[in-house]
């Protein structure tokens, strides 16, 4: 399945107004937004293992442990980023190292 850039973006914006709409109207589940976001966090570093993201030339080629450090810290830009590269990698359209 491909996934547009558009696409993933559309899936984190709708993910960040999700939880934003929850968290005005109930402050006592933040702790839900921090589980998304940890969550998916914990997916991408796992799945990029299993993908081998390490050996694609992407600046997002990171070590998963590093990768879910830095998804948890910027989870805005690096999510829908990380969607894009792995439907990338699924299709065969990434470069190697």
């Amino acid at each position: 399945m491909k996934l547009s850039h558009r696409s993933a973006i559309a899936i984190s914006v709708g993910l960040v107004f999700l939880l934003a709409v929850l968290l005005t109207y109930e402050r006592r589940l933040a702790f839900v937004a921090i589980l998304v976001i940890f969550i998916t966090s914990i997916w991408a570093a796992i799945d990029s293992h299993r993908v081998g993201l390490t050996g694609y030339r992407t600046r997002i080629a990171l070590h998963p442990l590093v990768l879910f450090n830095a998804m948890y810290l910027m989870w805005p830009v690096l999510f829908p980023w990380y969607l894009v590269v792995c439907s990338k990698i699924r299709d065969g359209t990434l470069a190697r190292k």
